[in-house]
């Protein structure tokens, strides 16, 4: 664990684009590692990059990413977990109708899965990110 830390730490160093070429994979390989503990400091670090890459990595880099590992990698669900609550590490620095168009329907999706643990942590996502939200959407 102690190299993904420094990659995130590094990122913030060296700025986004070496970030973005040269660590960007690595560091988003948390989402589908085997270790609880990579996976909660991943989504830790994805806040400390968001709010300092700001929105255009996070719209265009992150969030992809993201949804795409949700929806397309049908892996156990603590990895669909992670995903959602890395969705909601960087719900504070985008855009609430980015919010609505993004990360709105992966969370739509995961109310529907079969694992009630997924349902669950969707519902304390909703609950705790509410101010984020566009409230005739939630």
């Amino acid at each position: 664990m102690g190299i993904f830390e420094l990659i995130a730490d590094l990122a913030v160093i060296f700025g986004k684009e070496i970030f973005i070429s040269k660590l960007q994979s690595i560091f988003i390989g948390y989402l589908t590692n085997t270790a609880a503990s990579v996976r909660q400091k991943g989504i830790q670090k994805s806040s400390i990059l968001a709010q300092n890459f700001k929105q255009d990595w996070i719209m265009n880099e992150f969030i992809p990413v993201v949804t795409n590992h949700y929806t397309v990698d049908k892996k156990g669900y603590n990895y669909r977990m992670c995903c959602l609550n890395s969705l909601s590490a960087v719900m504070p620095y985008i855009l609430k109708d980015q919010i609505t168009q993004y990360v709105i329907p992966i969370f739509t999706k995961a109310t529907k899965d079969d694992i009630p643990n997924v349902k669950f942590c969707v519902s304390k996502i909703l609950h705790q990110q509410r101010q984020y939200i566009d409230q005739n959407v939630f």
